[in-house]
């Protein structure tokens, strides 16, 4: 159960970095006087891909989701195929770049107690 809070958990934040945060920046560049226009126009593809490909996964009735009820779990099917490809691997894939690995440290043979204390 833990295992899909925390999945579905970092599936929101996936969605959430893709879709609103480009809609927040816009909002902000038009609120500060910024260039906007550049930016929508940069971001636009993002848009019309997700709706294309949303639509093609909703009519395909994909559900990567299965924990969710039926519509929910296709509905975000459908976006995160509509978001492509770096969404899908971000998502469902082992990074080891991003992999941090603690080590304990203990004492070697040699030790004369000092590192330990």
């Amino acid at each position: 159960m833990i295992e899909q809070v925390i999945f579905l958990a970092y599936v929101l934040m996936q969605f959430t970095n893709a879709l609103v945060k480009p809609i927040v920046e816009l909002v902000n560049l038009i609120l500060t006087n910024g260039d906007w226009k550049a930016h929508l126009i940069s971001m636009w593809p993002l848009y019309v891909s997700t709706t294309v490909g949303g639509a093609i996964g909703w009519y395909a009735h994909y559900n990567l989701l299965p924990m969710l009820d039926e519509p929910l779990g296709l509905i975000l099917t459908a976006i995160g195929i509509g978001l492509g490809p770096s969404f899908i691997y971000d998502t469902f894939m082992d990074k080891p770049e991003n992999t941090i690995v603690i080590e304990e440290l203990g004492c070697s043979e040699d030790c004369s107690g000092e590192c330990c204390k």
